[in-house]
């Protein structure tokens, strides 16, 4: 069974949809210490990047632990999981936001129990950052707590988004893909008529 909850924007009448299934890749007993990043601290959390492999091209995004270090984990984690591997962008609002990370589209799909031993609620991480052209922020439900998995990518500036959504991160390179994907025609829910996969979601250190 999957929900999808529609928050209002206020300025833009749109919306960010949290989406949870109840269907995820490991051991319900596996040690604290063998899950990634579990302890890893702020300044190393820093030395990470991810890459989005998707349908249409590359997205890499720098991340912002000491904004928001516990939203950097949980995609870091959920990255190096696999978790987000073959998913899809299962919202667009044309020219304005891409949204992915939706777990309930991913093929295969993943084990309940690997879900539950590894995807959680997020409490808010709210901070000065802004809703800017490339902003990576996640959405979630009418709770503030209830961010999980799925996150969006901003096209545009999102101004009526501060204060409301947890920016964690920001395309580096790769900006041309996400208009793109923000380009595609789409159907029912604003979803693309056609499947635009995150094939993989690649953790890269950084070296100092």
């Amino acid at each position: 069974m999957k929900t999808h909850v529609f928050c209002e924007m206020a300025m833009l009448g749109l919306g960010i949809w949290g989406t949870y299934s109840n269907t995820p890749l490991a051991q319900a007993n596996q040690p604290l210490a063998e899950i990634p990043f579990a302890r890893t601290s702020k300044t190393e959390l820093n030395n990470f990047h991810v890459r989005l492999e998707t349908s249409m091209g590359e997205i890499e995004v720098d991340l912002f632990p000491h904004f928001a270090p516990e939203h950097v984990r949980n995609f870091l984690r959920l990255s190096k999981l696999g978790f987000y591997d073959h998913t899809i962008w299962h919202r667009v609002v044309p020219g304005t936001i891409v949204q992915g990370g939706d777990l309930g589209t991913r093929i295969p799909p993943i084990r309940p129990e690997e879900r539950t031993r590894y995807v959680h609620h997020l409490q808010p991480e709210f901070s000065q950052l802004k809703h800017e052209q490339g902003t990576l922020s996640m959405a979630r439900a009418q709770a503030l707590d209830s961010a999980e998995t799925s996150f969006f990518i901003c096209v545009i500036p999102q101004p009526s988004l501060d204060d409301k959504y947890t920016i964690f991160g920001k395309v580096i390179s790769g900006m041309d893909v996400v208009k793109k994907l923000a380009s595609v025609p789409i159907g029912k829910n604003e979803m693309p008529k056609k499947r635009i996969e995150l094939l993989k979601a690649e953790v890269v250190e950084i070296k100092p």
